[in-house]
């Protein structure tokens, strides 16, 4: 009942100018005609939260590409600077909710792929959630392009699924999820055509809902 208030936060100013443009359209009402209230923030997500968790949900399309170390053990780098690149956002959310920062009940939804999960720090976080009392559940799962010339390292061998990753799914915190991407001409799914797509690698993207109960 009540207003509702939304906070929309990005570390990049022109976001937010957009944002406030009559292109990004923000509604006035929610559902049930609740009125809302926009929260609008040029700053770092991580340090918000880290003042302010109390949110009944959190919805992310973080960075989600794993360095070469962080594919290759579980220590974070936390030298990135590349809009794509790093899976500590990744680490820090899905902590905030199993460690109860959070409200009780509350929901982040989020969006992972099949090559964040080389991480073994991303798939330590999610197992550790279920361990911990919360419920991880896939919302989406499609598979989709990767310009790996545009968003990604110049060596990708830590990120391509192994041959057995390409054909077999690994359970992780209850989900059935794939890990890597695939080479160009050689999707998991083969659909569409997309395999005579030669600029392309795959991958699979997944909308998690990690939620805490109890």
């Amino acid at each position: 009942e009540g207003k509702l208030k939304v906070c929309l936060v990005d570390i990049d100013p022109e976001a937010m100018r957009y944002s406030q443009s009559p292109g990004f359209n923000a509604p006035h009402e929610g559902m049930n005609s609740r009125s809302i209230a926009w929260d609008l923030r040029a700053e770092d997500a991580v340090g918000l939260l880290e003042k302010d968790p109390d949110f009944d949900l959190i919805v992310s399309n973080p960075p989600y590409i794993p360095t070469k170390s962080e594919a290759r053990a579980s220590k974070l780098d936390m030298s990135v600077g590349g809009f794509w690149e790093g899976i500590s956002l990744v680490v820090f959310l899905l902590e905030l909710v199993f460690q109860r920062r959070c409200p009780a009940k509350a929901r982040l939804v989020m969006m992972v792929t099949s090559i964040t999960l080389k991480s073994p720090a991303v798939v330590a976080a999610l197992n550790e959630a279920v361990e911990k009392g919360c419920s991880v559940r896939v919302l989406l799962e499609r598979e989709i392009a990767w310009k790996a010339w545009y968003a990604g390292p110049s060596a990708l061998g830590h990120l391509l699924a192994s041959e057995d990753e390409k054909v077999s799914r690994r359970r992780i915190a209850g989900c059935n999820l794939f890990q890597g991407a695939t080479e160009p001409g050689d999707s998991r799914t083969g659909s569409d055509g997309r395999d005579r797509l030669w600029g392309y690698h795959w991958h699979v993207a997944y909308v998690l809902e990690i939620q805490a109960l109890g």
